[in-house]
C-alpha cells in the first residue's frame, strides 16, 4: 500500500517548541489551546512537550531545543523520583536553574491566594512573566510572538537606546551568529563587541572577546553569562548604548531564525565570512 507523501509546506514553516510543565492536565489543556490559537497551523508548527516533575523538565530542556516554557508553580512535584536524581525542591529553584543554565524564557502560572507576593519573586528569580490563570496566556500574545522571534533576550532591548550601528548588526542576525560560531571555534567562548565604524554610516567594527590570563572576565555578570551560554544557539554581545553605558547582553535564536551553528553553514557556503574582519580582543583587567 503506497503511503501519501506528507505536504511540503508544513516542513518549511517556523517550528515553535513548547515546554509545559503542570501537575494538572485541565492546565495543559488550556494552555494548548492558547498556544494553538496563538501559534495557528496555517503558519507555524507547534510541538508541546508536557512535564510533571522536576526530574521530567530538566529532561526535557537538557535534551530538546526548547523555545518557550511554562511553568506552574503549585502543579509540579519538585520530589525526586529516585533520590539518585538531583533536582530543586522548589518552584523558585527551579525557575533560576532553567533561566540561568538554559535561558529559555518562563511565563509561571500562579492560582495562589496565600501567597500573593510570590508572582513578584517569581520574577526577581528569572521568570519573564508571572500569570494568575492558564487562559491569560492570550492576553500576552504579543510577548510571546517576541519571545519566539529571530531572536530573545531576557532583558528587553531598548530600541530607543540601541545605537544604529547595533540595530544593523542585530537585524543582519545570520550574519552576526555567523560571526560569533566562527569566533567561538576559534577562540573557544567569546563575547562578540560591536564598536561604531566611523568611517561606513551605520556600521561596525566587530570584535571577539576572550578572556584575559590575569583574571579571565572581571565582570561577574558577564562571567557568568560566558559559562553559561549555548554558542550553538545563543549570542553574547557587548557594545557601548546611546546613553554611553557599555552593556552585555545574552541573545537567544527564536523559531524563526538561524542559530549560530546553521547560519555559519551558510555564511561558509556563500563566502560571507571571507569578508567580514573580526579583531581578536582580551577582555579587560580589572
Amino acid at each position: 500500500m503506497i503511503q501519501d507523501i506528507p505536504p511540503m509546506d508544513r516542513l518549511l514553516r517556523p517550528a515553535v517548541s513548547v515546554l509545559i510543565g503542570s501537575g494538572a492536565a485541565a492546565a495543559e489543556q488550556d494552555i494548548g489551546a492558547c498556544l494553538e490559537e496563538i501559534f495557528p497551523e496555517k503558519h507555524w508548527r507547534l510541538i508541546l512537550h508536557e512535564a510533571r516533575t522536576s526530574h521530567e523538565i530538566f529532561s526535557t530542556v537538557r535534551n530538546e531545543r526548547i523555545d518557550l516554557a511554562f511553568l506552574s508553580l503549585r502543579g509540579i512535584e519538585y520530589s525526586p523520583l529516585r533520590q539518585a536524581v538531583v533536582g530543586p525542591a522548589s518552584a523558585l529553584g527551579m525557575i533560576r536553574i532553567v533561566r540561568s543554565a538554559w535561558n529559555v524564557p518562563i511565563i509561571a502560572i500562579d492560582d495562589s491566594f496565600v501567597e500573593p507576593d510570590r508572582g513578584e519573586e517569581a520574577l526577581r528569580w528569572g521568570a519573564d512573566c508571572v500569570l494568575r490563570w492558564p487562559f491569560e496566556v492570550r492576553q500576552i500574545k504579543d510577548r510571546l510572538e517576541a519571545m519566539t522571534s529571530v531572536f530573545y533576550s531576557h532583558s528587553p532591548l531598548d530600541a530607543a537606546g540601541l545605537p544604529e550601528h547595533v540595530k544593523n548588526q542585530l537585524l543582519n542576525w545570520d550574519g552576526l551568529g555567523a560571526v560569533a560560531f566562527e569566533s567561538f571555534k576559534k577562540y573557544g567562548r567569546v563575547v562578540i563587541g560591536i564598536e561604531r565604524d566611523e568611517a561606513v554610516p551605520g556600521g561596525a567594527k566587530l570584535s571577539a572577546i576572550t578572556c584575559n590570563p590575569f583574571g579571565g572576565w572581571p565582570d561577574p555578570k558577564i562571567l557568568q553569562m560566558v559559562l553559561a551560554y549555548d554558542p550553538e544557539c545563543e549570542i553574547l554581545i557587548r557594545f557601548t548604548d546611546a546613553g554611553g553605558r557599555t552593556r552585555a547582553e545574552r541573545l537567544r535564536t527564536g523559531p524563526r531564525g538561524n542559530i549560530p551553528k546553521k547560519a555559519h553553514k551558510i555564511g561558509m557556503l556563500c563566502d560571507y565570512l571571507r569578508y567580514v574582519k573580526v579583531e581578536r580582543v582580551m577582555a579587560p583587567v580589572g
